[in-house]
């Protein structure tokens, strides 16, 4: 965490224009000299704090560390894939991961103002200090705020333990992962399947993920494959409605909503090419794909498993991929309310 005032960051207020340090600190201080580093920031926000209970604080840390190990090695998914690319995806996603985990166990901490080496001592051991961690990556007080800031924001969540474990795997399995490192080429296919009965937050779930993975710095694309749903309240990278629509089936076929739904999806599993095609140009993205509600999709027809299939052979499941299929209850809605 760097202490720089030069960033689009709050401007420091003792480095002003008008404002000058004190003569007597221009004087002594040896980091004002040309070619040293930038004098020690004044400001309370931007100090250099450390632990002030270190050896509790890192027990803690290293117990997370342990529990998200074996996390891991408890994803049967997370097995079926090559050992370099589990090696990619673990150094890709383990600061979140480790931040996940610290929000779970409740981790807190407090921390101190840093004390800064005296003059003598920055005399004596000048020249002596090759090897030793610069005074500029000391996290600041304004960083440490908005860790917890973050780890607040979780617990107002109220997350229970398999939410949490949903979350981790949308984190862990990162399809960004290999873009650059992988040499096999073409880069590993995950997603999410996300069903639920009519009303359970299927819609506001995946948009609350879009937002939480984007945050992330990760590519996400939302696939809409309810031809019923209008209200869509984020851009969806690719939409059933340019296939076929349940209101345009209902007022051509005179169908009621049930029947046209059914057709729908028979529509859509008969033109598995036209899905395949435009999914050709999500690689690289984690997908999620919101699924129409009516259970009679899942227990008395066919064409929506046929579609579940044609997405495993596509290399969203196997040696490269993972599909997660996802039933949904409250979750969507409660982190949508909680403004995640």
């Amino acid at each position: 965490m760097s202490t720089s005032v030069d960033t689009g960051c709050e401007r420091c207020q003792c480095h002003g224009k008008e404002k000058q340090p004190a003569i007597l600190y221009t004087l002594l201080s040896q980091e004002l000299r040309p070619g040293g580093h930038r004098q020690r920031c004044l400001c309370q926000q931007r100090r250099a704090v450390c632990l002030r209970t270190p050896h509790l604080t890192c027990q803690a840390a290293s117990d997370v560390l342990v529990k998200t190990i074996n996390f891991m090695k408890n994803v049967a998914a997370f097995h079926l894939l090559p050992r370099e690319d589990q090696l990619l995806l673990l150094h890709s996603c383990w600061v979140p991961l480790f931040l996940l985990g610290l929000v779970q166990e409740m981790v807190t901490f407090e921390v101190m103002e840093a004390p800064a080496p005296s003059m003598l001592k920055k005399i004596l051991l000048s020249g002596q200090s090759k090897g030793q961690e610069p005074e500029g990556t000391q996290p600041t007080l304004a960083a440490v705020q908005r860790l917890q800031w973050c780890l607040n924001s979780f617990w107002r969540l109220d997350l229970s333990p398999s939410e949490y474990t949903y979350l981790r795997g949308a984190i862990l399995f990162n399809p960004g992962a290999s873009m650059a490192e992988s040499s096999r080429g073409g880069s590993l296919a995950f997603g999410q399947v996300v069903i639920g009965p009519p009303g359970s937050g299927k819609t506001t779930y995946c948009h609350a993920m879009r937002e939480f993975l984007g945050r992330l710095g990760r590519s996400v694309a939302v696939v809409n494959l309810d031809p019923a749903n209008e209200a869509l309240p984020c851009p969806c990278a690719l939409d059933i409605g340019e296939l076929v629509t349940l209101e345009d089936v209902m007022g051509s076929l005179g169908l009621g909503p049930n029947g046209g739904l059914l057709y729908c999806m028979d529509y859509l599993a008969a033109n598995a090419d036209w899905l395949r095609e435009r999914l050709q140009g999500l690689r690289g993205h984690y997908v999620l794909f919101d699924c129409p509600g009516q259970v009679e999709l899942y227990t008395h027809h066919q064409a929506l498993k046929d579609v579940f299939a044609q997405l495993a052979k596509w290399n969203f499941r196997g040696r490269r991929g993972i599909l997660l299929y996802f039933v949904l209850g409250e979750i969507g809605k409660r982190m949508a309310c909680q403004g995640f």
